[in-house]
């Protein structure tokens, strides 16, 4: 439809003698190679979350994908040629903005990333009638690019992929208390601390004296190669044993990856804040188990 109504611009400009030029741009493909610190699976993903962002209020559209390979390939809108009227003649004969995109190749073997860009070949129509703004020659679509390739390696410069270590925690507190009274209060604890729906007491065994419980320890946002971000839930598993004069408790978080970026706040749950939770549960287990007394 577009090109139509520039061939009808052109045919009219023509049939009222005005001259006019079509000009036919056509950028030959830039190559940029890129080395981090970061290993091939970290780069695969934090490339996969900067091609989630939008470029001029479009984002850009995947193509093809082959984690295995490291080889993915996507359309990125640079930005758009735009006309504007000069003349009362072509008031009534607006050119239609005509988006610039640029086919984005992406290689990632041995902490190396190759970027090949392949721009769109575009058309500009030049005429008394219209001025021209935007991305109107070679030069402009050269500049877009080195604009990318400073984007996308700062980008992955300030930004890691962090795995949580999902280690066991445990204390084991010893006091002079029947088995009885030290199961009463870890069930009673467990019951205090769990005051999150998603949080529970998953199994109860008195005669052996066991509680485990499934606890929320917070959430965070994990990527998906097709719907972007979303969040997920961590959990910890938490294993209460008693026997008399004594009580151990186990946590277990479960692992999780996580992207975070430096100088830069979120509010995803990040490993920083899974060992301070961890530290705070063991404590105040130890507290509750000491201090509290039963009244029978």
């Amino acid at each position: 439809m577009k090109k139509l109504c520039i061939l009808f611009i052109v045919v009219f400009f023509t049939s009222c003698g005005t001259g006019y030029q079509v000009v036919k741009t056509e950028v030959a493909p830039v190559e940029e190679i890129l080395n981090f610190d970061h290993d091939n699976s970290e780069l695969t993903m934090l490339t996969n979350i900067w091609l989630n962002e939008k470029f001029n209020n479009v984002k850009p559209i995947v193509q093809s994908r082959n984690e295995a390979s490291g080889e993915i390939s996507a359309t990125v809108n640079v930005g758009s040629l735009k006309y504007s009227s000069s003349s009362s003649y072509s008031n009534n004969y607006d050119l239609p903005e005509q988006p610039i995109n640029i086919l984005v190749d992406f290689e990632i073997q041995n902490n190396i990333v190759r970027l090949l860009f392949k721009p769109d070949v575009f058309n500009r129509v030049d005429s008394n009638f219209y001025n021209t703004t935007g991305i109107v020659d070679e030069q402009g679509v050269n500049d877009q690019i080195r604009n990318l390739v400073a984007n996308y390696k700062a980008f992955i410069e300030r930004s890691e992929i962090v795995t949580t270590k999902g280690q066991l925690s445990e204390k084991i507190v010893q006091l002079e208390a029947s088995k009885n009274e030290l199961y009463i209060r870890a069930n009673k604890w467990m019951v205090t601390n769990f005051n999150n729906a998603k949080s529970v007491i998953q199994f109860s065994d008195k005669e052996g004296g066991v509680v485990t419980g499934k606890y929320l320890m917070g959430e965070y946002s994990l990527f998906n190669d097709s719907t972007g971000s979303k969040k997920k839930d961590v959990f910890a598993l938490i294993t209460i044993d008693v026997k008399n004069n004594a009580a151990k408790i186990s946590i277990v978080p479960e692992q999780f990856q996580y992207f975070q970026q430096s100088n830069s706040k979120t509010d995803d749950l990040t490993e920083g804040q899974v060992e301070l939770q961890l530290t705070n549960l063991l404590t105040s287990f130890e507290n509750y188990m000491k201090n509290h007394k039963e009244d029978f």
